[in-house]
């Protein structure tokens, strides 16, 4: 235990307290060990439903935005092409691991800013496959004690991204599953 916190992969707060996974132990994780997580079969024959059903491409892309963001308890965006959709604003209050309110009104107040968060998801480029910017990784400071989880598909209007926004100690499994069919869902060929 002792060299894990010495290379940076534990950090113990005080004496009595426990250890706790930092930044360099969830991106090992993320980089060597994590494989995406079953999606269930009800949830995605009601997304297959619901794009048959639904004749708008951004009313079924609401609505799997608002499936991401319960499934998984993150906040769920979508970019298309000039636009810019978010789900699960309530994730964030339910969530602990934000501690304050100024910090919680400092992330609402980055969402709220579309240009800024168009920006944010753009300026990652079109990543094959699902990228995570965990903490200190993220080009943006409101997101240092943030994941960032993004992936990117094809639609008819350009190139969609699709990403969840949560705590660093996210369920990195369930995100990675999930935004793998949820993308899938939305790709247009």
């Amino acid at each position: 235990m002792a060299k894990l916190c010495q290379l940076g992969y534990l950090d113990q707060p005080h004496t009595s307290a426990g250890r706790v996974p930092q930044v360099a132990a969830y991106r090992y994780y993320v980089s060597y060990f994590l494989a995406g997580s079953r999606v269930s079969k009800a949830l995605l024959d009601e997304i297959k439903r619901q794009k048959q059903e639904l004749v708008d491409y951004y009313e079924l892309t609401r609505f799997i935005l608002a499936k991401l963001a319960n499934a998984t308890s993150n906040v769920a965006l979508a970019r298309l092409p000039g636009h810019v959709m978010i789900s699960g604003w309530a994730n964030f209050f339910a969530c602990s691991d934000f501690g304050t309110i100024d910090h919680l009104a400092r992330l609402v107040r980055l969402l709220e800013d579309k240009q800024r968060t168009e920006n944010l998801l753009t300026s990652l480029g079109q990543p094959e496959g699902v990228r995570f910017l965990i903490g200190e990784e993220s080009v943006c400071n409101e997101l240092k004690d943030c994941t960032l989880a993004i992936t990117s598909y094809p639609t008819r209007y350009g190139q969609g991204t699709l990403g969840l926004m949560g705590p660093v100690r996210m369920n990195y499994r369930k995100a990675l599953g999930f935004l793998e069919k949820c993308a899938e869902a939305l790709a247009q060929e």
